[in-house]
């Protein structure tokens, strides 16, 4: 047992490392480590309130009672990070991190996802300020290596540079080196023989892209990542999250990672993991790559409120990077339970709700019937299976009560778009349809307005957000689909 260590000079290092047990045995008490580690806490600072623990475990606890010493963890204030490695690792290692208000991460045996990576992630993401500012640009992992060399590629953008790492961690204890090579011609070189070799360029980096060669004998494994820290205040940061984390395969659900762009602060961006990846029951991890190529990526200014179609007043400015950037995070695990082969092969998921349906271009004129009124609506085509593929059909109703389209769509009326021949476009594209409403009567009154998106398999989204439409008694409506070509200029 030691007590809390400033890792500094390499003789603390080593006599961490040879503190370590050589062989494990007994059982496995998570509790245990967690009560002694708010004992070393509270001796060396009083009250351990605000300070964060990291738990790493392979197994169940069989040893002690777990429960008991999380709710003391909670009692003390203390946040609690965990990595479950495999899948056998307790199920309450998720629980005891989200009840604490701490981070947690699994390593499994395969994929791409290096412990290496999962234990800086937590280092560089915990909530106190004795969380490092290390970001994480480059992460992997590789099960197996078929050649002794191996090659990747990363970039350093002006936000980050100070005291880049390159580290390598093997299977084998070999002779290892690396070879990398800066935007400016400069090159770094590094040799060691063991299974750690990490390579520092000093000072601050160039910006631009660095190829690296690593050279060493196959091994059962292999893993890389490169850190550097920040070089100012304004940063490109990210970090993710995953919903739900306890997902029921037989519900059809699809887990959702989104993550905000920190630094641009152009909002959350969002993607779903494919079926194909939930395989079993049990953990699944996913790890986020966020990347920015020189010249495509554009930062927004934050806006807020609401604006009008017709409104000439510019509300948000864009501004194109002109640097490439990289970034990783790994959202929390997922655990999937009732995996069903059969229903792995069934689709059962829905299109992704429509979001942005709008009014526009409204005008009335006067017939021999009455008045007419025509209103343009228009949305953003989304995809099958939430953002995967296209959507096969959409159904469009109307109702005098809003709560019959949020509650009970199906009672709505139905807008029959059959006969004008109405499929969804592409994914991202505009869709709009004109609705021409004939009355004798003065329009006083209101309807509203929804639509889901299907798929072939008769799979029906969310009902979209709600419009109003102003009608009269007596109405009568008209559809007429539209399309627009835009022109080069």
């Amino acid at each position: 047992m030691m007590d809390i260590t400033p890792v500094t000079p390499q003789q603390d290092r080593d006599a961490l490392i040879a503190a370590v047990p050589q062989t494990a045995d007994g059982g496995t008490c998570i509790g245990c480590g967690i009560d002694e580690a708010l004992r070393v806490l509270s001796n060396r600072r009083g009250d351990p309130a605000g300070s964060e623990i990291m738990v790493i475990s392979d197994g169940q606890n069989n040893i002690g009672d777990l429960d008991a010493s999380i709710k003391n963890a909670k009692e003390a204030n203390v946040i609690i990070h965990t990595i479950s490695v495999s899948q056998a690792a307790d199920e309450r290692m998720i629980s005891m991190a989200t009840e604490t208000g701490g981070i947690h991460i699994s390593y499994l045996e395969t994929g791409t996802i290096s412990f290496a990576s999962a234990f800086i992630e937590i280092l560089s993401s915990g909530v106190t300020s004795f969380a490092t500012e290390s970001t994480t640009l480059l992460s992997e992992k590789l099960d197996s290596l078929s050649s002794n060399t191996v090659s990747f590629s990363f970039d350093i953008d002006s936000s980050v540079g100070i005291n880049t790492t390159v580290s390598i961690l093997q299977g084998s204890y070999t002779n290892i080196s690396i070879e990398v090579q800066s935007p400016d011609g400069t090159v770094y070189t590094e040799q060691t023989t063991g299974d750690i070799l990490i390579l520092d360029i000093p000072g601050t980096a160039v910006t631009g892209k660095y190829n690296a060669t690593v050279t060493t004998q196959t091994s059962s494994s292999f893993e890389y990542y490169v850190t550097s820290l920040p070089n100012g205040s304004e940063v490109v940061r990210i970090s993710s999250w995953v919903t739900p984390i306890n997902l029921d395969f037989f519900t059809g659900e699809l887990p959702v990672i989104e993550y905000p762009d920190d630094a641009v602060d152009d909002g959350v961006y969002a993607g779903v993991i494919p079926r194909f990846c939930l395989y079993q029951n049990g953990r699944v991890s996913a790890k986020v790559y966020a990347r920015g190529e020189n010249g495509t990526a554009f930062v927004q200014d934050v806006f807020s409120g609401a604006g009008s179609p017709d409104s000439d007043e510019e509300v948000n400015n864009t501004e194109v990077l002109q640097e490439n950037f990289q970034r990783v995070s790994l959202p929390s695990e997922i655990l999937v339970s009732n995996y069903s082969s059969i229903i792995a092969n069934q689709d059962i998921t829905a299109p992704g709700r429509i979001t942005d349906v709008s009014i526009i271009d409204i005008f009335t004129e006067n017939t021999h019937y009455g008045e007419s009124r025509n209103f343009t609506i228009t949305w953003t085509a989304t995809r099958d299976d939430i953002n995967v593929g296209q959507a096969t059909e959409y159904e469009l109703r109307i109702s005098d009560d809003i709560n019959v389209l949020i509650i009970n769509f199906s009672n709505a009326e139905l807008l029959d778009v059959v006969n004008a021949n109405f499929t969804p476009k592409a994914a991202g594209e505009v869709e709009y349809i004109r609705i021409e409403i004939d009355a004798e009567e003065s329009y006083t009154a209101t309807t509203f307005f929804g639509v889901k998106a299907k798929d072939e398999a008769e799979n029906a989204g969310t009902v979209s957000n709600i419009v109003s439409i102003l009608v009269a008694n007596g109405y009568r409506i008209k559809m007429k689909v539209m399309w627009f070509t835009l022109l080069p200029t």
